[in-house]
């Protein structure tokens, strides 16, 4: 037991973290969290500077490689631009190199008046970060016709700058290992970097982003028409609205504003990009654009007399329907919420961004009258359907009905705990399964609801026909948050809704099912990270002392050796082959890995999949629950 005084409080009790040992002490202020996601922006902050320089117009080739070293994977970043400067600093007296990868707020970008126009990297912390969070950091400099490489780790230099010689290239690599004391997460998504590649070569037309993964064969992203490109590539054009896409370009005084909108029949879909990187939270210039959208509607609405003078305006709600938008802005000074850079906040921009999209798009619809007119008459529709709802919620989920057919029902089985930040709802299938789930979870914060028989498919369905069917509608009664215009994520019930399903095709078409109702209709939980998978282990070694669950067969081969005595092995396909102390000790225990996450940052990504797997083909669809995988 500690004999510290907890009642004194005196300059012995502050502590000074040296170097970069804040970054390694408190990661997750600088990259997110310590799983996938952090893994991840550890290797956007390398893939911008090399855009970066790319934009300033330095190299048009950017090269990224995933290397296998079994647990753990690292990864290198190639490019041709004009290299790290590896020469004394002229105050510090120290390589440049050095002073970028260990002394915090050190870089090229800091400032409005620095070597680069505009910028991703602004806040001079990418490569300290990444030097922190290392087990190794290495780093090659092609520069003033030597190439030259030092080596990091931990937040430390680990060798001096070492000049490999003469050479008539330029540009920079970066091979870097996370460290395995930082992350609980060592192992890269391959899907997450293809679509930020993909995205990135749409940003930046005429370069070319090279990816290699593993031993797999090199995958090129390359975009010439850049934004067209990229809504070409988001929509079906069998569901547009509009015969063409709208299109709009403004340069101000030292920003680069760029527009593409059209309609589709289909799911609206925004994406939005502050100097190449993705504001998953959208920011200022988004404000800006749906301000200027749709006070240029109502304007011109009232000019060709669609609304009359006792009618309302248009709302930014009635025109988000169906609407495929992508919003894009270049600035010197770009400034974000926090460093993961998911939103920009510079205030001016939707005050400038507003008037540009208002008297571009103005000007473009009395040019265009048919294309102004079709959009109005989708939003005066979303406008009627609305109204259609809101009766059949009043009818469904009013107060005496939702005693009548809400969660009386006898699907859930809630837990004690009033707290929703510990409290977990349970989506799972069938009676059999509910039996085995009940004698398995802790009541206090384990509620459990039970899905009967294969899910409504609600891709293409408004959500008053989705809300005539009670099993969707007594779980969107349970989780509290209520649904459409009056969704409101603070009133969440429970912190993580968890879809734990067998692994046969039943199985797979209900989680399916499931994950379009909230993809579609209840999206915000998943955007606030409240959505999980329960994945069953693949093995459960029982030994005289213990048993081990083990997700792949590497990590059995770690545990059995390990073991020196007698031992048995069982293999498990799914949740189904469970019993009730294999869900308790696994799969409902909160110190396992048995819970995945459906992460923000794939929202976008998972509603495109829904997409093609809910949509008119059943082949795609056919394939997944044959699989049981996405």
């Amino acid at each position: 037991m500690s004999n510290k005084d907890y009642t004194q409080y005196t300059a012995k009790d502050i502590e000074l973290l040296e170097g970069l040992d804040g970054m390694r002490e408190r990661p997750s202020m600088y990259i997110g969290n310590n799983g996938i996601e952090g893994l991840h922006q550890c290797l956007t902050e390398s893939l911008t500077n090399s855009i970066d320089e790319a934009i300033a117009g330095f190299g048009n080739t950017i090269e990224v490689s995933i290397i296998d070293n079994g647990e753990v994977d690292s990864f290198s970043i190639r490019d041709y631009g004009r290299g790290i400067p590896v020469d004394l600093h002229p105050v510090h007296n120290r390589p440049v190199l050095e002073i970028l990868c260990t002394n915090m707020h050190a870089g090229g970008k800091l400032t409005a008046e620095s070597n680069y126009k505009v910028s991703g990297g602004n806040y001079g912390i990418g490569l300290k970060v990444m030097n922190a969070l290392s087990e190794k950091l290495h780093i090659e400099s092609w520069k003033d016709g030597y190439h030259y490489s030092q080596d990091f780790s931990k937040g430390h230099k680990i060798s001096d700058i070492v000049n490999l010689g003469k050479t008539k290239e330029t540009g920079t690599l970066m091979t870097w290992t996370p460290d395995k004391d930082i992350f609980e997460v060592l192992k890269f998504s391959k899907s997450r970097i293809k679509a930020a590649l993909k995205d990135n070569a749409f940003l930046n037309p005429g370069v070319k982003f090279v990816l290699k993964y593993y031993d797999d064969k090199p995958e090129v992203f390359f975009s010439k028409a850049g934004l067209l490109d990229m809504m070409d590539d988001m929509i079906d054009k069998k569901e547009t609205i509009l015969n063409k896409h709208i299109y709009l370009e403004e340069k101000g005084e030292k920003e680069i504003l760029k527009i593409v909108l059209n309609y589709t029949n289909g799911h609206d879909m925004l994406r939005s990009y502050a100097n190449n990187l993705k504001m998953i939270d959208d920011g200022t210039h988004v404000s800006g654009f749906r301000a200027g959208l749709t006070k240029a509607i109502n304007v011109f609405a009232r000019e060709a007399k669609v609304l009359k003078d006792k009618d309302e305006n248009i709302s930014g709600l009635e025109l988000k329907d169906g609407m495929c938008a992508i919003v894009s802005i270049m600035l010197p000074d770009p400034q974000f919420e926090n460093q993961t850079k998911t939103k920009l906040s510079n205030v001016y921009l939707t005050t400038w961004v507003a008037s540009v999209v208002y008297n571009g798009l103005l000007e473009y619809f009395r040019k265009y009258p048919n294309i102004a007119k079709d959009i109005i008459k989708k939003a005066l529709a979303y406008r009627k359907l609305r109204e259609i709802i809101a009766k059949t919620k009043e009818t469904v989920l009013g107060t005496k009905e939702a005693k009548k057919f809400g969660v009386l029902g006898g699907k859930l089985s809630n837990c004690s705990s009033k707290k929703a930040q510990e409290c977990e709802l349970w989506v799972i299938e069938g009676d059999s399964a509910k039996t085995i789930v009940k004698n398995a979870r802790n009541p206090v914060y384990q509620a459990i609801f039970t899905l009967r028989g294969k899910g409504l498919n609600t891709e293409d369905l408004t959500i008053d026909r989705v809300l005539q069917n009670p099993e969707h509608r007594e779980l969107i009664q349970s989780l509290e948050t209520g649904v459409g215009d009056d969704f409101d994520i603070r009133k969440l019930r429970y912190d993580k809704i968890v879809i734990a399903t067998d692994a046969d095709p039943d199985g797979a078409s209900i989680r399916l099912g499931e994950l379009t109702l909230f993809v579609r209709h209840l999206p915000e939980i998943i955007k606030q990270g409240h959505l999980y998978f329960a994945e069953a282990p693949l093995f459960k070694v029982i030994t005289k002392k213990e048993t081990i669950y083990c997700k792949n067969k590497k990590m059995l081969d770690e545990v059995l050796s390990k073991i020196k005595g007698e031992y048995q092995i069982k293999r498990f396909k799914g949740l189904g082959e469970m019993d009730a102390i294999d869900y308790k000790n696994y799969v409902m225990n909160p110190k396992s890995d048995a819970l995945v996450q459906i992460f923000p940052e794939d929202f976008e990504r998972l509603s495109e999949i829904i997409s093609k797997l809910q949509g008119a083909s059943s082949e795609p669809r056919k394939i997944f629950i044959e699989k049981g995988e996405i």
